[in-house]
């Protein structure tokens, strides 16, 4: 009988434990998908970035899935850019995303990037690898470029971009027409802005370490 109450005991013991830790388990879960969608709904570009600078490694490469897969559920994709997305979900993984990671100058993510080249252009390639806000369908459609913004008012602007080439998404800004001229932007070092070890070129990987400067061509008229 006693051998019986004790084994009752065990078994009771047991299941709170279980019980326990599956839901620490889930707490922590909801809290990091609150997290995530918190950094994605965030005003300002700025603002997104400084928490996506907080994450670890794992929850950067889930917020890049998430994102990615939430753009690619409400617009409207031809097949080769779909195949396109569904290549970087495979290599979104925590690994990549740890300060000593050599994926992102490897020949497999540079062959990745010259398809993109060919699939997007500047601006749908930036709302998709080099921004995790949330958008719709129309935005996505008309870029509009909103989010960007500053949260304080801090004398030295933070830098935009990475100027060593491995991730330049300047072009993103560009407007204009052959008739009135076009303004192209590209990214150039410079020592006048904050300087930050992430959060700049694709994913987010590289550091920002330049300004997107301003070129004018003047058009035919």
């Amino acid at each position: 009988m006693q051998k019986c109450l004790i084994a009752a005991l065990i078994c009771s013991f047991s299941f709170l434990l279980i019980s326990c830790t599956k839901t620490q388990h889930q707490n922590e879960e909801d809290v990091q998908y609150l997290r995530l969608e918190n950094i994605k709904t965030l005003q300002f570009l700025e603002q997104r970035k400084v928490a996506y600078s907080l994450l670890s490694s794992e929850e950067k490469a889930t917020l890049w899935k998430e994102h990615l897969v939430n753009i690619n559920s409400v617009v409207r994709f031809n097949s080769n850019q779909v195949k396109i997305i569904r290549e970087a979900l495979n290599f979104l993984k925590k690994e990549n995303f740890d300060n000593s990671s050599k994926f992102w100058k490897s020949n497999e993510f540079e062959i990745w990037k010259y398809k993109v080249s060919k699939a997007f252009d500047d601006k749908e390639k930036a709302k998709l690898f080099n921004d995790v806000r949330t958008i719709g369908t129309k935005e996505f459609s008309t870029m509009d470029g909103g989010g960007i913004g500053t949260i304080d008012d801090d004398p030295i602007p933070k830098c935009e971009c990475n100027s060593s080439g491995n991730g330049d998404f300047c072009g993103n800004m560009n407007y204009g027409d052959v008739f009135t001229g076009i303004y192209t932007f590209k990214c150039g070092p410079t020592s006048t802005c904050g300087q930050s070890t992430s959060g700049c070129g694709w994913f987010w990987y590289n550091s920002c370490n330049g300004k997107c400067n301003e070129t004018f061509t003047k058009g035919v008229l």
